[in-house]
This record gives structure tokens, C-alpha cells and sequence, in this order.
């Protein structure tokens, strides 16, 4: 099934949102589950990493057709992530569960929340835009995402 680009986003910060419910879990545990926090926290990675890519390539698309994306905040935003989790691995590397329970509280609760909030403030921008996409605009994505 071929999703229109702003579907293609929306999926996308779905898949993320899991891996911020599971990481928001490990949290809580009494006792830190290092393999399923590994596992997550590098999951997570990969699926924002690719998702930073195919939100660029619509935004372009977006802004050939007229449209003014604020890619300085977003940009801005990303580069705020890139702070927290850097923070995270860090303590994940350490080995030291103090280090990590103490990174939980002060990096990762903050890494959820402006993800969360970042990917209500993209959604909120891009469904209020009155925009069509062709049929030959969403083959081409779908092909480049695939």
C-alpha cells in the first residue's frame, strides 16, 4: 500500500512512539534490563535516523510546492535530541547503573518529551496544510523509502 507523504511521516513517528513507550518502561523497572534497554535505545536510533532522511525529502517536497516548512526549529529540535541521547549512550557505555538511573532522570524524560512534542508540532503543521500530493509524488517517495 502506498502512503502520501504525510502518512509516510505520521507511520513513522508511530513506530517511534512504541520505542519511547518501551524505553518510558524500562524506566520504571526497579531493575534496568541492560539488554532490552540496548536493544530499544539502538533501535530507536535507527528508525529516527531513517526518519530524518524521509522527513527531509518531504519537506522538500512540501516546499516545491509552495509551501514554507520551518526547518530551522526542526533542524534545531533534532539537534537538541542529538544532546539527550548522546547523554544516554554514554551512560549505557559507562556500565555504571548509577549513571544510567541518574541520565534516566535527567536526559531521557526530557528526550521523550520534546520527541513527543516535536512530532505533535510536525503533525499539527502538516495536516493543517491544504495540500495534494500526485500519484507520480507518492511513487517516487514510496520508491526512495522502500
Amino acid at each position: 500500500m502506498e502512503l502520501n507523504p504525510i502518512e509516510l511521516i505520521t507511520d513513522e513517528h508511530e513506530r517511534i512512539k512504541r520505542e519511547l513507550i518501551e524505553l518510558e518502561t524500562i524506566m520504571e523497572s526497579p531493575e534496568i534490563n541492560y539488554p532490552n534497554l540496548i536493544h530499544t535505545f539502538h533501535k530507536l536510533h535507527i528508525i529516527w535516523n531513517a526518519h530524518e532522511i524521509k522527513e527531509a525529502k518531504i519537506f522538500e517536497l512540501i516546499e516545491e510546492k509552495g509551501f514554507v516548512m520551518p526547518f530551522k526549529k526542526i533542524l534545531f529540535e533534532h539537534h537538541e535530541f542529538e544532546v539527550h541521547y548522546c547523554a544516554v549512550l554514554d551512560a549505557i557505555n559507562s556500565g555504571s547503573e548509577f549513571e544510567i538511573k541518574e541520565v534516566f532522570s535527567e536526559h531521557l524524560i526530557k528526550l521523550i518529551e520534546k520527541v513527543r512534542m516535536h512530532q505533535e508540532n510536525e503533525e499539527n503543521a502538516l495536516y493543517s496544510l491544504p495540500i495534494e500530493f500526485t500519484e507520480e509524488e507518492i511513487e517516487k517517495l514510496n520508491e526512495f523509502f522502500n
